[in-house]
């Protein structure tokens, strides 16, 4: 809790000063709401009964309460506003945090959890609220019980620890019945994403097709009804636990207020204390007996507020990717002259969970201008290889360098400039056609050289039929004056990024065709061996019809290298290739003859 509490308050106090003013103008204000209810009833009462009733001491009486609940209430409001700019940092920082996280933890379930709770605490902006108002409760209570308790021992010693007692059974009670709502809060979770899950189904438009073909209507709304009925009854038993807590307190609360009110009569039948003591006292004790309840509610609130905020803290401070190498240069010309011809793998090892490689002491050299084919079965390790290159993953052991410079994540420009990658998965942005491919904002981008790249890439026709040209947005995500291009399309405008890169001396394709037919992978195919002449290029592809022009082709298994040769050359090994290469061929060709 104490890690929580400073990790909120740091960065309280490094951009959000006015807040923490706000926090502290909240504690007082509502310890001076605490004082004025009990002192104004004593001094009307005072003034009455003395005889002594000015109108002008009652109104200014008055104004001072007025006073102190419009300084409450200006402060609360503030501490609202400037709470949202606290979750509006977060949100940004988490963001940004995405970025610096290792890419195989945010690529894996548990990163991409932990970034999915983290980004919905700081979104949502429930548990800072909770949390702070649980700190500032706190905060009162403790001034509360210094204030009223030491006016109460100093009154009558015993009378202080007969409500400290009756506060104690009250806190028992507290106690108990928050225990049980964060069980029934557990349990609500669990139904409410269940809920949300089927009426998010319901109103996907991806599942329409199945939904109507398959009449999964009745299904889906059976699923969200249980989930409804679940709810009621979790809420039934909430109201329950409720119910019988208040009972439970109530007993308690009039236990002590009879006890108090005795004492304080037998004091004033003795004439030991006025009347307007007397009431000056029952206002104490009742504020000293009611910090117990508060206190229970807001380390509730503390402990609630936390968990939301503990996950952010964590995704905060897990996943970093280790402190990558700085750039480094060859110092012996011989050895620059020879690694700018190659990239080498030199006893490669990496594995996602311990125990178990992907990459398994793989040692490859490609040859400057090479065409490199990484074929194999899914999960033999190529994309991986890939990411490995980009140095997106950390090798777990060996290196990897590209013309002599090894690879690192410290390593980010350089193998920007050397690198260019093609992914299965298109990356589409929401902005115009030339900060796609430029991937840079509108103003940092040359707009010639995106319609130099486009008409490389075979696109610009497309674009040009667009009256805003390359400043067309894209996609309906942001706009609904969005366009959308086909698979074949969106491979073109990735192979336009590519070529707008100039400097990228090495292709990486990663099954970018995997959903076009095989006449438009085909195509797309011609289009890169005919732009990639002057460059050294990886292709990964599941169809080997597209590999058999390749210098080389490397068939992994196991992260490891099973075969490696020309087309020609492992046809005539007739192993593991051969036989991939003869029933994909057999498919083709049943297809034509059908």
């Amino acid at each position: 809790m104490i890690k929580i509490i400073s990790f909120v308050f740091q960065k309280i106090w490094q951009k959000h000063r006015g807040l923490l003013c706000y926090l502290i103008l909240c504690v007082l204000s509502s310890l001076g709401i605490s004082v004025v209810a009990v002192w104004f009833p004593a001094f009307v009462v005072s003034r009455i009964s003395t005889g002594k009733a000015d109108a002008a001491q009652l109104a200014a009486a008055g104004l001072v309460a007025v006073c102190v609940y419009g300084l409450q209430q200006m402060a609360s409001s503030g501490r609202g506003m400037r709470q949202l700019f606290l979750c509006r940092d977060f949100l940004y920082e988490i963001f940004l945090k995405r970025f610096d996280k290792a890419c195989a933890y945010a690529e894996s379930t548990e990163g991409q959890k932990a970034y999915g709770m983290a980004r919905q605490t700081a979104l949502w902006g429930s548990d800072f609220r909770i949390f702070l108002e649980g700190i500032l409760d706190l905060c009162v209570c403790i001034g509360s019980f210094v204030l009223f308790g030491g006016a109460i021992f100093g009154l009558q010693p015993g009378l202080f620890f007969v409500l400290l007692l009756l506060s104690a059974a009250g806190y028992v009670v507290c106690h108990k019945n928050e225990k049980a709502y964060q069980r029934l809060l557990e349990e609500q979770a669990g139904e409410n994403r269940r809920f949300f899950y089927f009426i998010g189904a319901a109103q996907n438009e991806k599942y329409g097709k199945d939904m109507r073909l398959y009449q999964l209507s009745e299904v889906v709304s059976g699923k969200i009804d249980g989930c409804l009925k679940s709810l009621v009854q979790l809420q039934k038993k909430y109201f329950s636990v409720l119910a019988r807590s208040g009972m439970l307190e109530g007993a308690i609360a009039c236990v002590r207020d009879i006890v108090v009110f005795l004492y304080l009569i037998q004091k004033c039948a003795a004439q030991e204390i006025s009347a307007a003591e007397f009431v000056l006292y029952y206002g104490i004790a009742m504020q000293f007996s009611n910090f117990v309840t508060v206190f229970v509610h807001s380390y509730s609130q503390l402990q609630t507020g936390s968990k939301g905020i503990e996950k952010i803290r964590t995704y905060m401070q897990e996943g970093e990717a280790p402190a990558g190498q700085q750039k480094t240069e060859c110092t012996q010309k011989v050895e620059c002259a020879r690694a700018a011809e190659e990239i080498s793998f030199q006893d490669v090892s990496f594995g996602y969970n311990a125990g178990r490689l992907v990459i398994d002491g793989l040692n490859l050299n490609i040859r400057k201008g090479e065409k490199l084919a990484l074929i194999g079965e899914n999960g033999a390790g190529k994309t991986t290889l890939v990411k490995l290159l980009c140095g997106l993953y950390p090798v777990s052991s060996g290196k990897i360098t590209i013309q002599g410079t090894e690879v690192s994540r410290g390593q980010a420009d350089f193998i920007r400039d050397q690198v260019a990658v093609l992914f299965q998965d298109a990356l589409v942005l929401p902005y115009t056609v030339a900060e796609n491919v430029s991937l840079k904002p509108l103003e940092e981008t040359d707009q010639n050289q995106v319609w130099a790249a486009l008409e490389q890439a075979g696109l610009s026709e497309r674009i040009k039929q667009e009256p805003n040209g390359i400043l067309t947005q894209m996609t309906k995500a942001v706009s609904g004056d969005g366009i959308s291009l086909s698979g074949g399309e969106a491979q073109k405008l990735l192979m336009a990024r590519m070529l707008y890169h100039k400097s990228a001396q090495i292709w990486i394709l990663d099954e970018p065709t995997a959903a076009l037919d095989a006449i438009a992978e085909s195509e797309v195919y011609e289009k890169f061996r005919e732009l990639g002449k002057e460059k050294t290029c990886i292709y990964i592809s599941h169809r080997l019809a597209s590999t058999q022009f390749m210098d080389r082709i490397i068939l992994l298994k196991d992260g490891k290298i099973q075969e490696s040769g020309t087309h020609k050359e492992l046809m005539a090994q007739n192993r593991m290739y051969a036989r991939l290469y003869e029933i994909q061929s057999r498919y083709y060709r049943e297809e034509e003859q059908q």
